[in-house]
């Protein structure tokens, strides 16, 4: 399924007076449609020690265990769109939620590796498509991707764009198109006998920039769970490969012990035959993703392994947690990192049991103790 979204179509008017059907436009400042937008999340994805990482075969591997599962929590039931007056409003589209989670519902589960980054898809749905039966109403799912977490700005600084054949060559000073400098969204399908085809969602005037190389180098697939209640599904985007810039420079992972942070989204097409399709995310509600990534969210990638171990089996464990003033540590390490969401580091204890939190904002923090990396809620 390809939607073509008008996302301005006053602009559009303006500059043609008229808009063609496979042209888009992106003029959205996020300022201006701040309203209409929800918060953004942001998530975090460990690296998977070495000869650990998950086989791509549909089939939930021992290390799934060590990661928290993520909701599919939000639906996407409407675009953005810019009227003739200038002011953004909310087009409904025909989407629809679950009528209760058997009918849909889902989770995914985060690892990267030297090589790929890996998704777990964990879905119940009572009415599981692929392509066999029921055909083009196939099951699908989408990740997305950007190098960057806001902007491709981020990526050039002060440099000029490259070359843009588009039909708006000065647009996208701020963010990105997709599909272009390095921001993708791979779309995978289930296809019968655990199978998946893939493509990349295209725009109709975006330089296509070694899409076949790029979707040969992921992998995926899928496979009914035990309890014939829904699916399990399983990716793997090859990071230096699919995620290379437009001028092929591999996207480089985070060094050990530092954190790198992207834009990312996931979602799930729930496809019921004689009904209109769920569309479910991550992040976005606003169907405009396609075109700017005010809708996608972001992925905190870390330097540190995680073990195939339960985590109530770490050497270090913190407390309290939610913690106000000051959180203890299970033991004495020689060196605590209190790190922000965003990766910027706030605190740093040498030798010590303990860290204070006075001063911090309230919010979601990481403590990197040793080899142990644990979250920590600030309460007010």
């Amino acid at each position: 399924m390809k939607k073509l979204i008008f996302l301005t179509a006053a602009i559009a008017m303006e500059v043609m007076g008229w808009a063609q059907p496979d042209q888009w436009y992106v003029a959205i400042d996020p300022a201006e449609v701040q309203n209409l937008l929800s918060k953004k999340k942001i998530t975090d994805v460990m690296m998977v020690s070495p000869g650990q990482s998950p086989v791509v075969d549909g089939k939930k591997d021992a290390v799934w265990e060590s990661v928290s599962a993520i909701p599919y929590d939000r639906y996407v039931l409407y675009h953005t769109k810019k009227n003739q007056d200038g002011s953004y409003s909310r087009e409904t589209d025909k989407y629809r939620t679950p009528d209760n989670e058997d009918d849909f519902s889902g989770t995914f589960r985060l690892l990267f590796d030297e090589d790929y980054l890996y998704c777990f898809l964990e879905i119940k749905d009572n009415e599981v498509n692929d392509n066999l039966i029921n055909p083009g109403k196939q099951e699908s799912f989408e990740i997305q991707l950007a190098p960057y977490p806001d902007s491709a700005r981020q990526i050039l600084g002060s440099s000029p764009y490259p070359p843009y054949s588009g039909s708006a060559p000065e647009i996208n000073k701020k963010f990105c198109y997709w599909a272009y400098l390095g921001a993708f969204k791979f779309w995978f399908f289930l296809a019968p006998d655990g199978q998946c085809t893939s493509e990349i969602r295209e725009k109709a005037d975006a330089v296509k920039i070694n899409y076949q190389a790029r979707l040969q180098s992921c992998q995926c697939a899928w496979k009914v769970n035990d309890e014939g209640t829904g699916y399990m599904a399983e990716a793997a985007i090859n990071l230096k490969i699919a995620l290379a810039d437009s001028a092929n420079n591999p996207f480089l992972i985070p060094a050990a012990g530092q954190t790198k942070t992207i834009s990312f989204e996931t979602k799930v097409y729930d496809e019921d035959l004689g009904r209109d399709p769920i569309q479910a995310s991550w992040n976005a509600e606003d169907d405009n993703v396609w075109d700017a990534m005010l809708y996608a969210g972001k992925l905190m990638m870390k330097g540190w392994t995680v073990e195939t171990e339960d985590i109530q089996d770490k050497k270090i464990t913190c407390y309290p947690n939610p913690a106000s003033h000051i959180v203890f540590l299970s033991q004495k390490v020689e060196k605590a990192v209190l790190y922000a969401v965003c990766g910027n580091v706030v605190k740093s204890v040498a030798n010590t049991d303990m860290i204070s939190l006075s001063g911090l904002t309230p919010g979601v923090y990481m403590i990197h103790a040793g080899d142990t990396v644990l979250k920590l809620i600030i309460a007010e």
